[in-house]
């Protein structure tokens, strides 16, 4: 398995999700199109340019038209009376924040919530009854603004990632409508024509709705179809990333893995244990779901981790006031070992990687005895003491290193230049595949994932 193109491909997968979520109109132009990016790689490094600022706003190079036409809206008012609203655009859609986004990537779903203080809708109204009319200019202003949706991606039969569904509701706090010109007939259905915000909101937001569910949808698959790399459909991709850690674990001699000798004493009784042994470090599998939450700024990212049945061995001496001894080997089992880690990193990537919390939990303990004519008191004393001495010993032996040695790493990385090492590196993947293509028939492109 090609462990660059993995990364490579992780991280693509998850930018474009995210990133196209808050897209609100994709296929549509927008008025600055000179300002905007096109490359995913160079729209990624906007983004983190831009959440370098004490409050980001909007996000650079998303495809929102700022302002957006939206149709032409007609509501019959009281006694006859009928209001059309024409020539409407909404302004301020691209001056959202991301207010938090949780993504469930074992199930590839992102649940995103965003605010826009102030939205207005801009135009022109014609009031009229059969006995008077009056127009002219309309100002429907929406304060407090939330989206709050989830979006879903899913493996296709062909082996590559889509968006099989973004669904997205939307409400305002606030609706504030001035109508210039409204004259006699608008003082008389002043009543009603208050309710006119409600209206255009209720009219609008379906509109809005739609375009995420044709325009955006398709922009999204559009972009993982163009990345030529294809995923087991009965393997998530998240899983792969586990199948590289457990061939990493072996190649660094972590499996199987020794524990320091140490001595117990008990009044009069000592106990010594030596050449100590773990193996089945490297079945480690994901438990559970691997939760990313962004908020004020900052991801966090919440793992559990757990291997399969460990299984070990050690040798034992006890001894009595010093004088008396024996000794053996047992081998032991352990249910499982199971490690919860969490970390955040600030989207100001100048700032380095945190570990919050890491814990280790062991399962249950069996022991096997080796050899014979062993005095059961003496088999009776170990069986008491030693699974819990063991379970210390390790637990010491892996937790407290490993939060050590995942902080000295984090503290070595340097965010924003990996970034673009993996962002330099999903360029070169996409424009070999795209010289591929144009070598190879249609049937036979796609880099296909090795699973062993």
């Amino acid at each position: 398995m090609c462990s660059g193109n993995v990364k490579a491909s992780s991280f693509y997968l998850i930018l474009v999700f995210i990133l196209s979520v808050t897209a609100i109109n994709g296929n549509e132009e927008v008025p600055d199109a000179d300002v905007r990016v096109n490359r995913l790689s160079e729209q990624v490094l906007a983004v983190l340019e831009h959440y370098k600022s004490s409050d980001p706003v909007g996000l650079p190079g998303a495809p929102i038209p700022d302002p957006m036409p939206i149709p032409d809206m007609t509501n019959s008012l009281a006694i006859g009376t009928t209001l059309i609203l024409k020539q409407q655009s909404v302004y301020g859609l691209s001056k959202f924040r991301i207010e938090f986004a949780n993504s469930n990537l074992a199930d590839m779903e992102v649940f995103i919530g965003l605010s826009v203080d102030v939205l207005q809708v801009l135009g022109n109204y014609s009031l009229g009854s059969f006995w008077s009319k009056s127009e002219g200019a309309s100002n429907i202003t929406l304060n407090g603004m939330y989206a709050e949706g989830i979006a879903k991606l899913e493996v296709a039969r062909e082996g590559h990632l889509e968006a099989t569904d973004i669904s997205l509701d939307l409400s305002v706090s606030d609706i504030d409508v001035q109508l210039e010109n409204r004259g006699f007939l608008g003082s008389m259905v002043q009543g009603f024509v208050n309710t006119i915000g409600t209206f255009v909101f209720d009219t609008m937001k379906p509109f809005i709705l739609n375009k995420v569910n044709t325009n955006v949808l398709g922009d999204v698959n559009k972009n993982l179809r163009g990345f030529k790399m294809t995923f087991p459909n009965s393997l998530p991709p998240l899983d792969m990333g586990f199948a590289e850690g457990r061939k990493l674990v072996r190649k660094m001699g972590y499996d199987p893995f020794k524990i320091k000798d140490f001595t117990h004493t008990t009044g009069i009784l000592g106990l010594d244990v030596t050449h100590i042994w773990v193996s089945g470090l490297a079945t480690f599998h994901r438990v559970g779901n691997i939760t990313v939450t962004m908020e004020n700024k900052t991801v966090y990212i919440e793992a559990s981790v757990g291997t399969q049945k460990l299984e070990g061995q050690c040798h034992w001496e006890i001894s009595m006031a010093g004088l008396l001894s024996t000794a053996g080997k047992v081998s032991f089992n352990i249910e499982y070992l199971e490690v919860i880690a969490k970390v955040n990193q600030s989207l100001d990537v100048r700032n380095k990687p945190n570990l919050e919390d890491l814990q280790i939990s062991l399962g249950n303990f069996q022991l096997q005895f080796d050899g014979t004519g062993t005095l059961d008191y003496v088999i009776e004393v170990i069986v008491n003491i030693l699974p819990n001495l063991l379970r210390h010993q390790i637990m010491f032996a892996i937790e407290e290193p490993l939060k050590i040695k995942l902080q000295e790493i984090f503290s070595d990385i340097d965010v924003e230049k990996t970034i673009k090492k993996q962002l330099q590196q999903l360029d070169d993947v996409e424009n070999e595949s795209q010289e591929h293509s144009l070598e190879r028939p249609p049937h036979e492109e796609g880099l296909t994932v090795d699973e062993s």
